[in-house]
């Protein structure tokens, strides 16, 4: 599909979306003419879908008049609509200069394709299409997909709406006509197409097709049907029977409309799954400072870093601290009291300081925050020299509290973080210092798991979310590769009564990767498998325990 064929049909053309089509034939339009500021409803189901909008970051693709964009901003979301339409982008613009001034400034409109988005990657919690996927070439909806992915946060959602169900025209609608005429006397349409649609209706859908392109675009979705009927006044017994034909599963056939809701697909390896479940645990907020401690692989640093206004500092922990016992963490080698650990081969001359002067004589600068804090909507194209999304000063200055531990700035494909050396038992930071903290197996390996976990409750703010990754003590199954055993494992009860001990409140705690039988040289994905986790006797039996807590004290932890 991808391919560049010759006969690929060209793309509907921007000067048939006139200000006289938003206005007279495109749904909703007869709210426009009362003047107030109802929505339609496929407008309100879909900012319903897309769950709570306080502090995200909204992209609306195809926004026409703006409505959802200006709502989303109401709602207390930074909001971008955009539209290849000039037209469309007109009326968006009306509609937000009539807004507060408060509101205002949290919603921008921008003539703009899908199939070339221009913001860094995982700049959106939250992307909306609505009415677009109809409009839309196959080759063009893959293009689009491929972009939302790239923008959309490994935890955002994406909400879909289009119509017309070509289910309900072909199956649903003649039945509906049929018996309308033989058992109430009355005759409808023949056809309930509008006077636009056979030329800018290009790609409509059925439920399972939406389905099948979701999937293919790397989404996991769901689809159901809807339906708005706009001007009709039903009876009694018309809305009887409507209510049991729009249910599922006859809605997938007598509805007129389909809304769905998709996610970024887990996928890849372990690591790769790994470091996508511990990221939507984390969900991390534009311009939140997230601390890593014991993260080993840096698969997780190298997600986050690569996002769009998110600070990200890597704690690598001190052999000492982590074996009590004398033996020495492998890689590492400690360095003199107070200067933290380099990995063999390394030089700690070579790690800048908070101040960017380095050990001896310079190092590289720590980066600083630039133009993408929070609340900045700063979406302008990296240009030839310009700093990768992402990079910004890990914890800020305000954070440290010792100054002089050695950092190291580490790039990788556009990936940005800092990274340190340092004692899990005594963190270099300010209590209150990050809003989110994660850690992934440090809990299996240091001699204290009480005391280290209550350090990271201390550096995190209230609040703020923490993310753990550890063993299970109720997985019996084979590994699948042979692996050192871990110094302990819990259940997940125990590791919920060790948050709560630490001042934390559990909100969430999942498993992973059950005793899957796999052959020991399988290294494929393990995606699909993770459906497994639903079933009653592996909910708890995972090999690997996640659970997410948050510090009291604030709002953001049970969103």
């Amino acid at each position: 599909m991808r391919g560049e064929g010759k006969d690929r049909p060209r793309p509907v053309s921007p000067e048939l979306y006139t200000r006289e089509y938003f206005t007279t034939d495109c749904e909703g339009y007869h709210l426009l003419e009362s003047g107030g500021e109802a929505l339609p409803e496929r407008i309100e189901e879909a900012l319903a879908a897309a769950g709570d909008l306080e502090g995200r970051w909204v992209l609306d693709i195809g926004c026409g008049r703006g409505e959802l964009a200006c709502e989303a901003a109401r709602r207390g979301a930074h909001a971008v609509g955009i539209d290849y339409a000039p037209a469309a982008i007109e009326l968006s613009r009306e509609r937000r200069d009539a807004m507060g001034p408060g509101e205002r400034e949290r919603v921008e409109f921008r003539l703009a394709d899908a199939k070339g988005l221009d913001f860094p990657r995982g700049s959106f919690d939250v992307v909306f299409l609505i009415d677009v996927y109809e409009h839309l070439h196959p080759y063009e909806i893959e293009h689009a997909l491929e972009e939302i992915g790239r923008v959309l946060r490994p935890w955002g959602r994406l909400v879909v709406h289009t119509g017309p169900n070509t289910w309900f025209y072909r199956l649903g609608y003649p039945l509906v006509r049929g018996a309308a005429r033989l058992l109430l006397g009355r005759e409808l349409p023949e056809d309930l197409r509008g006077q636009y649609d056979d030329v800018m209706h290009v790609n409509e859908q059925n439920p399972l097709s939406l389905y099948r392109g979701l999937t293919a675009g790397g989404f996991r979705a769901r689809v159901i049907p809807r339906s708005f009927f706009v001007g009709i006044q039903p009876n009694r017994w018309e809305k009887a029977a409507m209510k049991a034909l729009f249910a599922r599963p006859l809605g997938y056939v007598f509805c007129t409309s389909l809304m769905a809701t998709a996610f970024p697909r887990e996928g890849g390896r372990e690591a790769q799954l790994r470091a996508g479940r511990m990221a939507r645990l984390l969900a991390p907020p534009r311009g939140a400072r997230v601390l890593l401690v014991g993260e080993e692989e840096g698969t997780l640093a190298g997600l986050l870093g690569g996002l769009h206004g998110i600070e990200v500092t890597w704690m690598d922990v001190l052999g000492d601290a982590v074996l009590r016992d004398g033996e020495e963490m492998p890689g590492f080698k400690p360095c003199a009291e107070g200067t933290g650990a380099r990995r063999e081969g390394e030089g700690t001359d070579a790690l800048p300081k908070p101040d960017g002067k380095g050990g001896e004589g310079g190092g590289a600068e720590v980066p600083g925050e630039g133009g993408n804090g929070p609340g900045k909507a700063s979406f302008a194209p990296r240009g030839p020299g310009e700093e990768a999304p992402g990079s910004v000063r890990a914890a800020g200055d305000d954070a440290w509290e010792n100054p002089d531990l050695p950092l190291r700035r580490e790039w990788e494909e556009g990936n940005a973080y800092v990274r340190l050396a340092g004692d899990p038992y005594r963190l270099p930071f300010r209590d209150g210092s990050f809003d989110a903290v994660a850690s992934q197996f440090l809990l299996d390996r240091v001699g204290d798991p009480g005391a280290a976990l209550g350090e990271m409750a201390r550096v995190l703010k209230p609040g703020g979310v923490l993310a753990l990754a550890a063993h299970n003590a109720l997985f019996r199954g084979a590994e699948q590769r042979p692996t050192p055993r871990p110094r302990r494992a819990f259940s997940p009860r125990e590791l919920a009564r060790l948050t709560e001990e630490s001042g934390l409140v559990e909100a969430r705690a999942t498993t992973l990767l059950p005793d899957l039988k796999l052959p020991a040289l399988y290294r494929g994905d393990l995606g699909p498998f993770t459906r497994l986790e639903k079933l009653p006797y592996f909910s708890v039996r995972g090999r690997l325990i996640f659970l997410r807590a948050f510090k009291p004290g604030g709002g953001r932890g049970r969103r």
